[in-house]
């Protein structure tokens, strides 16, 4: 979800304060983009070499020649300020561009105010982005709901855009944030992402999945150059 306390506007504005509040910045279509800000390309650019779901690192904004520089993974591109509505920040994403992606640790808040997207689907795709480290924050009942609900994601996914409006059509989802880089842009050995049916997330037969304690890893992500909640 875009809106509310813990979509992922509002996670943006908070992260972007915490991790990076000072910087040269400019404010185009109603996003803020600072030096060191994550930015998330929205639509494919076959001239710039950039596509939808790219993650990148806002290196440079130039007011007097009226561009912003954004350094992507495999290229760096300069962008003029009229086209900054290709770009959205990315300190947290929707489970929708995570998609076909990880990373080294993944927080997923999940509340029972995102109830029109608490889907096992989803859920599953959330949790098998991240390679080491995985934090679910929030309610036992949300994550409840989620796991119980298998339903075909037509009707969930019409029902969310009739509570949430047209400006949240394009990018539904549970919040997702992020810790470190993504991996490029295709992910191999992934398992499956079920779309619907009765079998739960993950067998009963492996057990709980637990972190005895994450401080130190938390710890060198923080440290790292590249870090992104």
């Amino acid at each position: 979800m875009n809106r509310g306390a813990v979509g992922v506007h509002q996670l943006n504005d908070r992260l972007r304060e915490a991790l990076n509040p000072v910087g040269t910045e400019v404010t185009r279509f109603g996003r803020t983009f600072r030096v060191g800000d994550r930015v998330l390309q929205t639509v494919n650019n076959y001239d710039k070499d950039v596509f939808n779901g790219d993650l990148g690192w806002v290196t440079g904004v130039d007011h007097a020649a009226g561009g912003v520089a954004v350094s992507f993974e495999e290229t760096g591109v300069d962008y003029d300020l009229s086209e900054l509505d290709v770009l959205q920040p990315s300190f947290a994403i929707t489970v929708h561009p995570a998609q076909g992606s990880e990373f080294p640790a993944v927080v997923v808040p999940l509340l029972t105010q995102h109830y029109p997207m608490l889907q096992r689907n989803l859920l599953y795709t959330a949790i098998t982005r991240g390679r080491r480290l995985v934090v679910v924050v929030g309610s036992r009942r949300a994550l409840a709901m989620a796991v119980r609900n298998d339903r075909p994601r037509g009707a969930q996914h019409d029902a969310g855009e009739k509570a949430f409006g047209e400006g949240d059509r394009k990018r539904v989802g549970t919040p997702c944030l992020t810790l470190g880089s993504r991996h490029p842009r295709h992910v191999l050995h992934r398992p499956a992402e079920p779309q619907s049916g009765p079998n739960p997330i993950l067998p009963a037969a492996q057990g709980r999945a637990t972190v005895q304690n994450p401080a130190p890893l938390m710890s060198s992500y923080r440290r790292s150059s590249n870090l992104a909640i």
